[in-house]
C-alpha cells in the first residue's frame, strides 16, 4: 500500500515514499505516530470522563488498526526483499564465477595446482560481480594490515571487533589484523519476468 494513499494526503517526500529505504524511514515515523495517537485518545477519555465522542474514538481506533496492519505488511515486504536480494547475489556469483559449483565440490582429492587454476577463474568472475554491484570500501583504508593503531573507547562495535587481551577501558592499542569492509551502496540488476526465486542455477540437459 502506498503511504500517501493510506494517510489520504499527497506525500511531501516523494523520493522517500517511492524507495525501499525511504519507506523504511517513514514506517518508523508511522510507528511513532501510532503511539502518539494512542496517548491522545487515552488523555481525551480521562479529561472528558466519558465516551461521548465514541464515533471519533472508533474512527481513531480504526485508523490505528489500519496503520498497524500497514506496518506489519511493510515489515514482511522488507524481509522478503532482503532475502530475494541475498539469493539473487548468489545467483549472480554462480552465473559469472561458478561460485556455488566450487563451494559444493569436494576438493580433498585435487592437487593444489589444480585448485589454484580453478580459483583464478572463479576469482575473476566473482570479483566482476562484487565490483559492479557493491560499492565496497575498506573501513581502514589509510592503514595497512600489521600496523599498530589506537582505537578510541567509544568505538563503533559494528565497525570494529577487538580481540586478544582487551582491557576494561580504552583507548585500545593494538595491531590491525583486518582492515574491514563497508558497503556504500548496492546496485543489483533488476530481475525481468516471473521466476522461482529459490532457484540459484538451473540444471542443464544437453539433448543429443
Amino acid at each position: 500500500m502506498n503511504i500517501s494513499i493510506l494517510l489520504g494526503v499527497s506525500c511531501p517526500f516523494a523520493g522517500l515514499c517511492n524507495s525501499d529505504y525511504g519507506r523504511g524511514i517513514l514506517t518508523g515515523v508511522l510507528a511513532l505516530l501510532i503511539i502518539v495517537l494512542l496517548f491522545g485518545i487515552i488523555k481525551k477519555i480521562i479529561k472528558k470522563g466519558s465516551l461521548a465522542d465514541s464515533k471519533e474514538l472508533d474512527t481513531s481506533k480504526a485508523k490505528i488498526a489500519e496503520l498497524a496492519k500497514f506496518l506489519s505488511d511493510e515489515k514482511e515486504k522488507a524481509l522478503k526483499s532482503f532475502e530475494d536480494g541475498a539469493l539473487y547475489t548468489l545467483v549472480l556469483l554462480q552465473r559469472e564465477g561458478r561460485f556455488v559449483d566450487f563451494i559444493k565440490e569436494d576438493i580433498k582429492n585435487y592437487e593444489d595446482a589444480q585448485i589454484g587454476a580453478a580459483v583464478r577463474q572463479i576469482h575473476s568472475g566473482c570479483a566482476k560481480i562484487v565490483n559492479e554491484n557493491f560499492k565496497l570500501k575498506a573501513l581502514y583504508d589509510t592503514k595497512k594490515e600489521g600496523e599498530k593503531i589506537t582505537v578510541s573507547e567509544n568505538f563503533n562495535a559494528e565497525e570494529i571487533r577487538l580481540s586478544g587481551n582487551v582491557p576494561p577501558n580504552g583507548p585500545y592499542k593494538g595491531i590491525l589484523r583486518h582492515k574491514g569492509w563497508t558497503s556504500q551502496g548496492v546496485n543489483l540488476p533488476k530481475k525481468i519476468g516471473k521466476s522461482n526465486s529459490l532457484v540459484v542455477c538451473p540444471a542443464e540437459v544437453e539433448i543429443e
